[in-house]
């Protein structure tokens, strides 16, 4: 059997605080094969990215790896020395940061950042590496000339694909994104994935893919493993963890996660509106409706079948409705008062009767003392 080209076995991070140690990543223990894409998925919080930077060892000052092993091409990681692990980033295994804003250096033009790369390794010279960046560029989606422009004027989506220019033009053998689309609109994901897989496909790279979106990992993953509070509590394929989880919190993950689940409605058995309360605001779908809602006042119909309400519209119904279901009735609109207008005191005194003329302000005492 081939051995996987990266695999972490128990591996333990801790971040040292004021308040004592956080054991972020507690015993992880994952595999990735040449070619394969493996999705961790996980809740904000449940050391995800550690487990990722852990890795290539990019981790904060206050963190540490303090047991495992993360073997990748016959090295351990986890306790290489400097040299070794300088070697292996960038060249054997590229990193796709979270946020492309920061992580761009800004006074130096994206070109030559794609070059850096080339030149660290040895892999080309001076004129030859701003060839091959051109071309890494244009690979990644970005249009000619954009080699000689700074961070600052690219969009984000531009930004996160040069980025993955950045981690790709040495052609690693193991792909390390970590939230690569989570400050992106919908639309420029889907290009940005696409390329990614188009990219790593054509090369057979490994991929080891962070996000918090399942739809993302379905879509995209050969394998799933779920995280929870630092530990992985399920793997399988997609259709495995989607349609038959076996751990409590990959369901429950499931159930919160409005791409994958429209269908759940927001409340109880008996229609309580308090259900918002107790699932938060992951129980919405993406617009923000309730999907077949019980029946009553928040189940009535929207066409075709459909029970859908928004919580806004909701209040504004219940505002309109009687204690019996029936809609109030509307109070007689208002005439405009044509009277004279109310003499309650207003910010100068009470207003005049109308018809007698204001008595002209008199001047202040400074103007009147500068003028004497």
């Amino acid at each position: 059997m081939t051995s996987p080209l990266l695999r972490v076995d128990d591996l333990h991070v801790t971040y040292s605080g004021p308040r004592g140690d956080v054991h972020a990543v507690r015993g992880v223990s994952l595999e990735v094969a040449s070619g394969e894409t493996v999705a961790l998925v996980g809740e904000s919080g449940s050391g995800k990215s550690t487990t990722a930077h852990a890795v290539v060892r990019l981790l904060a000052p206050s963190a540490r790896i303090t047991s495992g092993h993360v073997r990748f091409d016959g090295t351990d990681l986890a306790t290489a020395p400097a040299r070794r692990l300088r070697a292996v980033r960038g060249y054997g295994i590229g990193l796709v940061p979270q946020d492309p804003t920061v992580s761009l250096n800004p006074v130096t033009t994206v070109g030559r950042q794609v070059a850096e790369v080339l030149r660290i390794h040895g892999l080309a010279d001076r004129k030859s590496a701003a060839t091959r960046a051109d071309e890494a560029l244009a690979q990644a989606g970005l249009p000619d000339g954009v080699a000689h422009l700074y961070p600052h004027e690219l969009s984000g989506g531009m930004r996160q694909r040069v980025l993955i220019a950045i981690a790709l033009v040495a052609r690693p053998a193991l792909l390390i994104a970590d939230e690569p689309t989570s400050a992106l609109d919908v639309t420029v994901q889907r290009q940005i994935l696409d390329h990614l897989d188009t990219l790593t496909a054509s090369a057979g790279t490994g991929v080891l893919l962070v996000t918090h979106d399942l739809g993302v990992a379905a879509d995209r993953a050969d394998r799933i493993a779920v995280m929870s509070q630092g530990r992985i509590v399920e793997v399988g394929t997609p259709a495995q963890i989607l349609h038959a989880p076996k751990d409590p919190y990959t369901k429950s993950l499931i159930e919160a996660a409005p791409s994958l689940n429209t269908s759940r409605s927001l409340v109880g058995a008996a229609g309580e509106p308090g259900a918002l309360v107790k699932h938060g605001a992951a129980a919405l779908n993406p617009n923000g409706h309730v999907a077949e809602a019980a029946p009553g006042r928040d189940g009535r119909e929207a066409g075709r079948g459909r029970r859908a309400r928004s919580w806004r519209v909701w209040r504004e119904a219940a505002r309109n409705e009687r204690p019996d279901g029936r809609p109030r009735a509307s109070p007689p609109p208002r005439e405009p008062d044509r009277g004279r207008q109310p003499d309650h005191p207003g910010p100068r005194g009470p207003r005049p009767p109308q018809g007698v003329p204001r008595p002209a302000p008199r001047a202040a005492g400074w103007s009147a003392r500068s003028t004497a």
